[in-house]
């Protein structure tokens, strides 16, 4: 039998290449724009809703919801709410539930919980919540079932109640009060149809729900001293770290259920070591302990939610910073003594013990300079890093884009045409392709779409099919098999733009 053939000679010889396009210009002629240009209004909390988009777009004096098709005559203002800078009015906690969206309308009058089904006729309040001077009385909403979870916080009493609505009047009902003296622990987090949290009240509570009264239920307390220092899911379970002074930093797994919970490491004597972002790959999490003290470390940790599969992968005796999972390894960046240089490490997940995988090359080490982080995001097994390069001033000399996979021969540098402008910096967007999307120079047009699938010769701007250009990108989000972000192509505005997932082999131009 003849070998198959490879599927890269047929996704190639198929290939079109796909341009960024314009959908709509949102603002009207003859508006000018705000100075400097990081003033500007632009569409903001895009959100996937069953395959359209929905977006904020707050100019100063009105904040309006929209929906979009991907197209200029489907691109509609659903409704807006004046907000004058006295009064201003917050649209946020934009969520998706099957083709409904869900989202809170804040100001000095209250907080409404809305839902909208895609037309100004469905745009409406589900319930209506006492205004509160202080704070916004609503947070935390959560996709559950087939509808949102949400917490409120009673303004005349405080406390904390968690509700539920199905977008209805008659559906956005109180599942729990907490008490008065109740308030909200650190994160939450979702897995298996449940909602998990912790509350302290009398003590630190830990709590599930699956979104009915009956089915919200006490799973564990701990000590009266006992704080949340981080939670966050391994496959289908729920982790968390609790620190308290009597019994130290522990981790823990539960199922929402009191026999459920149950305690899987010690991690230190002491309730007083700082914990990094965890970073879950599938049913595998790695985080780190930092002991700021005299002869500090910070250790890495792995876990899958097992006693057996829980274990120190590694301690250093300096500053280090978790990056996350690439290949097999957790990857971890320190500085250098002279801080001119930042280093990449790896530690097999396997426990195999530490590599060194690589310097990040800096052109202006032999200048007074400093090296920082600017951000992370992993995408197809790698991770992507933006390295910010500085000799002075609030702005760097050199924004570089580098890509790793664990390896040495896997480590690169992609790109050093990320803005270096104070005022804006270049967004990293992975649309979960194993693709990352940026904004890059462009010799006259400006900061624009860049892509790139982690080669060289796969990292290069997005090609331009409006007379206008998308300088100064941001708030891409992925519906479908498009990308959808703003981009300011002069006056009158940003306007909403959308480019192919993949913009070098789409199935349409």
């Amino acid at each position: 039998m003849a070998p198959a053939p490879s599927e890269d000679p047929v996704r190639a010889s198929a290939c079109v290449p796909g341009v960024a396009q314009e959908v709509k210009q949102l603002f009207p002629p003859g508006r000018v724009p705000e100075t400097p240009l990081s003033l500007e209004p632009l569409p903001l909390q895009l959100t996937d809703v069953a395959g359209s988009l929905y977006f904020t777009l707050d100019d100063g004096s009105v904040n309006a919801l929209w929906r979009s098709d991907g197209t200029g005559a489907g691109t509609l203002k659903l409704m807006d709410w004046p907000s004058p800078a006295n009064a201003k009015v917050e649209l946020h906690s934009l969520r998706a539930a099957g083709s409904r969206l869900y989202f809170a309308v804040s100001s000095h009058d209250g907080t409404e919980v809305w839902r909208s089904d895609g037309t100004a006729q469905s745009t409406q309040p589900a319930r209506e919540l006492p205004a509160c001077a202080d704070h916004l009385a609503v947070s935390g909403f959560r996709l559950l079932g087939t509808g949102v979870s949400f917490f409120n916080s009673p303004c005349a009493t405080g406390g904390v109640e968690l509700w539920r609505t199905d977008g209805t009047q008659g559906g956005t009902v109180r599942l729990k009060d907490f008490g008065a003296a109740a308030t909200l622990v650190g994160e939450e987090g979702t897995a298996a149809g449940r909602l998990f949290f912790l509350q302290d009240g009398a003590g630190l509570q830990l709590w599930s729900t699956d979104g009915t009264a009956g089915g919200t239920v006490w799973a564990h307390a701990f000590g009266a001293q006992a704080h949340l220092a981080r939670m966050f899911k391994v496959g289908d379970a729920v982790v968390f770290v609790v620190q308290d002074p009597e019994t130290g930093t522990r981790l823990w797994r539960t199922d929402g259920t009191s026999a459920g919970t149950r305690r899987l490491k010690q991690l230190d004597a002491s309730a007083t070591v700082a914990l990094s972002e965890a970073h879950a790959v599938d049913a595998t999490a790695v985080f780190a302990l930092v002991n700021d003290g005299p002869g500090g470390t910070t250790e890495l940790w792995r876990t899958d939610g097992t006693r057996e599969g829980t274990a120190k992968l590694g301690a250093f005796a300096r500053e280090v910073n978790l990056l996350g999972i690439a290949g097999t390894s957790a990857v971890v960046l320190s500085k250098t003594r002279n801080e001119r240089h930042l280093e990449l490490r790896g530690l097999a997940l396997s426990g195999a013990g530490r590599t060194f995988v690589a310097t990040l090359d800096n052109p202006f080490a032999h200048l007074e300079s400093g090296v920082m982080n600017q951000g992370v995001v992993r995408t197809g097994g790698r991770l992507f890093i933006k390295q910010g390069i500085y000799t002075g001033g609030p702005a760097p000399a050199e924004v570089s884009l580098w890509v790793t996979d664990g390896t040495t021969d896997g480590t690169r540098k992609l790109s050093a045409k990320l803005s270096t402008q104070d005022e804006y910096g270049s967004p990293l967007y992975a649309p979960g392709t194993g693709n990352l999307f940026f904004t890059g120079w462009t010799e006259g047009v400006g900061f624009v779409p860049w892509v790139t699938d982690g080669t060289l010769e796969g990292t290069r701007a997005v090609p331009n099919g409006s007379p206008v250009n998308p300088s100064r990108a941001l708030s891409f989000q992925r519906v479908g098999d498009r990308v959808f972000f703003a981009g300011f192509p002069g006056a009158p505005g940003y306007s909403l733009w959308s480019v192919p997932v993949d913009p070098f082999c789409s199935a349409t131009p």
